[in-house]
């Protein structure tokens, strides 16, 4: 693999999970740190070793000592970045959501290809050990075909920081974004995966759980999928809640719970482990097994979008995967509008009433 070179736009939370990986890897080398704050670009080079700062991305588009992009703004500016970054001969690696406007993912694309630069969505999610052992426990026929799904994810700031949790919560929610929007499209992304089929049709409800919220909320949602199976997928940013993950599948022949490291106890709260459970019926018996994590598996994500760029592998199969989960989610925030059920594909119609109610 050849040496790349990153240049990082946007230096708030998620660029500091990815930096703290990508300092641990050699390659790609980090490059320039940008953000309009520049004392928290600052903080990233003390942090993380860039070679320089900036606040203005476009200046930093002109060198040619780095060929990575990789994007960590609010999702709103990512489609003007990107072009900016295609036109310089940049390949991108970005935050999801991609676009909560499937034409506009669809341009997005496009541009990719007809400049014949790689663009990879931050779906880390199919990079974790878990969800890899996952797809293989499930390839096995362990419980049969998995006929239900079910995630419920809850998330605040810690007691110390209940409000400055809200407020950071409160900002990826602006212009009617809702949790399932910004978080639950992980996991849309990994029942399509887990199941190989598409989504039918969603029903989704949602609150207002706090007086200052831009959106819903509190999301709980049902897709019905074309092999079948059901989603059940619940998302809360709350200062109401307490943070809470169960997920779970349940087939003709037995159940899968798992977990996320930290939520377990074994070997000690908070380990870097995440834990499978697996209870066959026919056997009447449980087997537990334990996959090794980090909180996300971005170091990985990072080498297999080096990898598609040394080989110039296709990424059309990708670019799929991010649309599909974007339209299931955004179908979520239809249903919800209208308080009835939406069905897929979505229409030109139903893509306009989304820009009328999602804004930027």
């Amino acid at each position: 693999m050849s040496g790349h070179g990153v240049a990082i736009v946007g230096c708030g939370a998620m660029g500091n999970v990815h930096c703290a990986a990508l300092a641990k890897m050699g390659n790609p080398r980090l490059v320039a740190a940008v953000d309009v704050d520049i004392e928290r670009a600052r903080t990233f080079q003390r942090n993380y070793g860039f070679e320089r700062v900036g606040t203005d991305y476009r200046a930093e588009l002109v060198r040619d000592d780095f060929d990575i992009v990789l994007l960590c703004t609010h999702w709103a500016r990512r489609r003007d970045i990107i072009k900016d970054c295609f036109d310089a001969g940049k390949h991108v690696l970005a935050e999801k959501p991609l676009s909560i406007y499937l034409e506009e993912c669809d341009e997005i694309f496009q541009m990719a290809n007809a400049r014949r630069l790689k663009l990879r969505v931050g779906m880390m999610e199919r990079f974790r050990p878990m969800f890899l052992e996952l797809v293989e426990i499930i390839g096995r026929d362990t419980i049969g075909k998995p006929q239900v799904y079910s995630f419920m994810h809850h998330q605040r700031g810690g007691m110390s920081a209940v409000d400055a949790g809200w407020q950071y919560h409160r900002k990826l929610l602006a212009g009617g974004v809702t949790p399932n929007m910004d978080c639950g499209i992980h996991k849309c992304d990994l029942v399509r995966w887990f199941s190989g089929a598409d989504a039918e049709r969603v029903v989704s409800a949602g609150q207002k759980l706090e007086p200052d919220a831009p959106a819903n909320n509190f999301c709980h949602s049902v897709f019905w999928m074309k092999d079948g199976s059901t989603l059940t997928l619940e998302d809360c940013f709350s200062r109401n809640t307490e943070c809470f993950i169960h997920m779970w599948m349940m087939g003709d022949k037995g159940r899968i719970l798992f977990e996320y490291a930290g939520s377990h106890d074994r070997p000690i709260r908070g380990s870097e482990e995440d834990i499978i459970h697996i209870w066959r019926r026919c056997e009447a018996r449980n087997e537990t097994i334990h996959t090794p994590c980090s909180i996300k598996p971005v170091g990985p994500q990072m080498e297999q979008f080096m990898r598609e760029i040394d080989e110039d592998l296709d990424m059309d199969w990708h670019y799929e995967n991010v649309r599909k989960a974007t339209e299931m989610v955004v179908g979520t925030a239809l249903s919800e509008h209208r308080d009835a059920p939406v069905r897929f594909p979505l229409t030109q119609a139903d893509l306009a009433e989304a820009r009328r109610i999602i804004t930027r």
